[in-house]
């Protein structure tokens, strides 16, 4: 009499679901929130890409020629000092100097790198 007292059915220890999932219905509800999900994408970058096409000038008349006429400049002379014989000949020697220090070779030839010996030991 003990083992019927403690007698459960096995529906009350392992109960069995009573939501029936059907798995065509739930592949069909996962593909239409898939499609939702490629749709917004597209949309999005399409926005992007369109927004950034329209911004873009497009313009197949060639631009004039700038009719642009040059008038000559008459020489200022603002100083007394730019006729002056000695500060042109200032001038002259700093020319002179530039083109000679232009011409001058830097590079040391006297100069050269020790012999180093690679070989070491320990």
């Amino acid at each position: 009499m003990e083992t019927e007292q403690n007698y459960i059915p096995e529906e009350e220890i392992n109960p069995q679901p009573k939501i029936k999932i059907n798995k065509n219905k739930l592949s069909q509800f996962g593909l239409f929130f898939l499609l939702i999900f490629l749709v917004i994408i597209l949309g999005y970058y399409s926005y992007y890409f369109f927004k950034n096409v329209n911004n873009v000038e497009t313009n197949n008349n060639p631009t004039p020629p700038n009719k642009i006429t040059a008038k000559p400049t008459p020489t200022i002379i603002l100083t007394r000092l730019a006729t002056d014989a000695a500060v042109l000949k200032i001038e002259k020697d700093i020319d002179d100097s530039e083109d000679r220090i232009k011409k001058l070779d830097l590079v040391e030839q006297q100069l050269t790198f020790p012999a180093i010996d690679f070989s070491l030991t320990f």
